[in-house]
C-alpha cells in the first residue's frame, strides 16, 4: 500500500512545476514567502532567476506615477496596511535613516519609524511610495520626521527626498493604514523627532 501511495505521488506530479509541487507538498503560502524572500524570483512556471534593480530615473517615475494619482483621486494615498492599528506610543521613537528590522517583507515601507517599535505590514504598494520600493529605498533620504495632527489624528509624518524632489508618508494612531502625501499638504507640527546617532546603538 506504501509503495502505492508513493508511486501514485510522483505519477500525479511528474509535470507539475516546482512552483505548483511546492504548493502540495508544503503550504499554499510557502511560495509567497520564497517569492518575497530575496533576490530569487519564482515565474509563472516556476522557473528562477535574478531579480533586476530599477534606476534612479525609474523611481522618479513613480513619484510622478504616484503625484498624478493623488492629483486625480483629490486625497492621500493609501500605499500599506498594517496587521493592526497604531496607538500612541507606536508613533514614539527616534528614527534611523534605513529602519533596522530582522523582517524583510516591508522594511523598506517602515522607514522613518522608531527601530523600537515593533510594526507589521499585511501588505503595501511600492508604486504608490517609492521609498517602500527596496531598490528606490537608496537613492531617498530622510528629511525628517515630525509628530502631526491630521484632521482628527494624531500621526507620524516622515518626510522624504528623491533629488530635487520631496513627499511624506503618514503612520496615523488609531489607523491600520499607511498614506503618501505628494502635495505637501498643510498639517499642524506637534514636536519633531530625532534623528538616532551612533552612538546611541
Amino acid at each position: 500500500m506504501k509503495k502505492l501511495f508513493i508511486l501514485s505521488f510522483f505519477v500525479f506530479n511528474a509535470h507539475a512545476t516546482l512552483g505548483e509541487l511546492i504548493d502540495r507538498i508544503y503550504s499554499p503560502t510557502l511560495r509567497t514567502v520564497i517569492r518575497n524572500s530575496g533576490n530569487i524570483t519564482l515565474g509563472s512556471r516556476g522557473q528562477a532567476g535574478v531579480h533586476q534593480k530599477i534606476s534612479k530615473q525609474a523611481c522618479i517615475e513613480k513619484f510622478n506615477k504616484g503625484k498624478d494619482s493623488q492629483i486625480k483621486e483629490g486625497e492621500f494615498l493609501r500605499y500599506g496596511s498594517l496587521t493592526h492599528e497604531l496607538y500612541g506610543h507606536a508613533l514614539e521613537g527616534e528614527y534611523s535613516q534605513n529602519y533596522e528590522s530582522d523582517d524583510f517583507f516591508g522594511r523598506a515601507a517602515k522607514r522613518g519609524l522608531g527601530n523600537n517599535v515593533n510594526i507589521r505590514f499585511n501588505s503595501y504598494n511600492a508604486s504608490f511610495a517609492p521609498h517602500a520600493d527596496s531598490d528606490c529605498s537608496e537613492h531617498i533620504d530622510i528629511e525628517a520626521v515630525e509628530i502631526v495632527n491630521l484632521e482628527d489624528k494624531k500621526c507620524r509624518r516622515v518626510s522624504f527626498s528623491l533629488d530635487d524632489l520631496s513627499y511624506h508618508s503618514f503612520f496615523c494612531s488609531g489607523d491600520e493604514n499607511v498614506y503618501v502625501d505628494y502635495l505637501d499638504t498643510e498639517v499642524e507640527i506637534v514636536k519633531e523627532i530625532s534623528e538616532k546617532t551612533e552612538d546611541c546603538k
